[in-house]
């Protein structure tokens, strides 16, 4: 197709620090480091192979690119993969701790397809930023309840789940394996709930956490959200922090 040739002709790797936005989010990092390296863990960001794809090539259109052309877009996610590694590499040498990584879109396909065309890639980065001393926070926002195992076993350090993914199942199988980050609901808790509602849920969270869970909302929170809500939930955690909790409340 016409369009393949041309979307494979646009893409091609380029240089974390020649690129003006990345750049900009690299001497961030390095202020950070400066300013509070000693107080707080630096986190950096990357787009999953299968998230960036779908940004360049449109939602739809990669969807049905993964059916009719398979070949061409592991093409594109093989490069999309090295170039995430370039730009995770460039952060963590300008002082990440961690290194998230978002490939939201995962979510939409099936366990099979997530296994043969996405978490080989994943992997490649997460060892990538493994070999290079730092720790990994994989975020697939979603339903994620299919592939949730195969997030587990991907070698992340730390794996969000949203509120519609089984929190229990997903403590249950992370034993021994790494931290689970969530879930409160951004949405009808965080935003739309009561300062209440908000603190009913860090209690949950917790109790139904184990030693290595982070509780956090599911995903972004809102940019209208009522402040008091943030701090309820923020006083919850320190309250059971406080009082040696049911988990490390981090």
């Amino acid at each position: 197709m016409k369009e393949t040739e041309d979307f494979k002709e646009k893409l091609h790797l380029w240089d974390p620090m020649t690129s003006q936005r990345m750049l900009d989010r690299i001497r961030a990092i390095e202020r950070f480091k400066q300013l509070r390296a000693d107080t707080y863990a630096i986190l950096g960001w990357v787009e999953g192979p299968w998230a960036e794809f779908t940004d360049l090539a449109d939602i739809s259109e990669a969807m049905m690119m993964l059916i009719d052309e398979p070949e061409a877009v592991c093409e594109a996610l093989d490069l999309l993969t090295q170039q995430a590694i370039r730009c995770a590499l460039a952060q963590l040498k300008a002082g990440a701790d961690i290194i998230g990584m978002g490939d939201a879109a995962a979510s939409l396909i099936s366990r099979d397809m997530y296994r043969i065309y996405i978490l080989p890639r994943e992997k490649q980065i997460i060892e990538a930023v493994h070999r290079a001393g730092g720790l990994v926070k994989l975020h697939i926002c979603g339903d994620v309840n299919h592939i949730i195992g195969d997030m587990v076993d991907s070698g992340a350090d730390i794996v969000d789940i949203d509120y519609m993914v089984d929190w229990d199942r997903a403590i249950a199988l992370s034993e021994g394996k790494c931290s689970i980050c969530g879930n409160i609901n951004p949405t009808s808790v965080i935003l739309q709930g009561t300062p209440e509602e908000n603190r009913k849920w860090v209690r949950y969270c917790a109790e139904h956490g184990n030693s290595r869970s982070i509780i956090s909302s599911g995903c972004e929170i809102p940019r209208m959200t009522p402040p008091e809500n943030v701090y309820a939930i923020a006083d919850e955690l320190r309250r059971i922090g406080n009082q040696g909790g049911y988990s490390e409340v981090i």
